[in-house]
């Protein structure tokens, strides 16, 4: 399994590391094959030498399809299922590990970075994906389109 663009769970609504994301990681044990992420979280640290684990800051990823590389994904080997946050940011993480590490379209990884930190123009193309999403925030069909569209 990938997780992509999943955050650590916050100490926030009764939700906590401890509570959720520790169990969860252990529970998985080897059959995580990599947890790529770009959200701040006092607890990456614990996991700094763990390989599986890519875990940066927004302030050094604006987005996390960026973080998706074709070495990564040799290095997670075959994976049978590829976990990701539901916005545009995540899909498009999740297209691009299905295409080995390479972007689904060119400037992909621009587009996720304009639209996760709201810095820059995306493209007309992601601008479109992302109001479709935005749009219907609980229709999985349209996110599995989007990830093979993509």
């Amino acid at each position: 399994m990938v997780l992509l663009d999943v955050a650590f769970a916050a100490n926030a609504g009764g939700a906590s590391y401890e509570k959720t994301t520790l169990p969860f990681i252990r529970g998985l044990g080897s059959r995580l094959a990599m947890w790529i992420d770009h959200h701040d979280h006092d607890r990456h640290v614990d996991y700094a030498d763990d390989p599986r684990f890519v875990l940066r800051t927004k302030a050094q990823h604006g987005a996390c399809p960026e973080m998706v590389t074709p070495e990564r994904v040799a290095a997670a080997g075959p994976v049978d299922t590829v976990c990701c946050h539901v916005d545009f940011d995540g899909l498009c993480s999740a297209a691009k590990w299905i295409r080995g590490g390479v972007e689904p379209y060119e400037g992909a990884d621009d587009d996720a970075r304009a639209i996760d930190t709201r810095l820059g123009e995306p493209t007309e193309r992601a601008r479109v994906l992302d109001r479709a999403l935005r749009a219907r925030p609980r229709d999985e069909a349209l996110r599995g389109l989007m990830v093979r569209y993509l």
